[in-house]
């Protein structure tokens, strides 16, 4: 599944996992995990003060996951980070 943004609504958190992978694989930045578990997954970039934000929330009396907040201006790619920590 894609990441959309806003509104969106995965199945399961798994699936959710999978879309966050390979956006961040298709934008060429490393992200990770604030929180983690079936109710609420946080991920955000790996580089400090960078922007990018999502927040993807249990929906109540149904299965699955619904996108609560969305911060998608990214503004490091992984090749950048790389050159300013040198």
């Amino acid at each position: 599944m894609i990441l959309k943004g806003l509104g969106q609504i995965f199945a399961y958190a798994d699936s959710f996992r999978r879309s966050i992978w390979n956006y961040t694989i298709t934008r060429q930045f490393e992200y990770r995990f604030e929180r983690n578990c079936l109710q609420c997954i946080v991920a955000i970039c790996d580089v400090k003060d960078c922007e990018f934000y999502i927040c993807v929330r249990g929906v109540k009396n149904r299965d699955g996951m619904i996108v609560k907040d969305f911060r998608g201006k990214h503004t490091y790619s992984v090749g950048e980070e790389c050159k300013m920590r040198q």
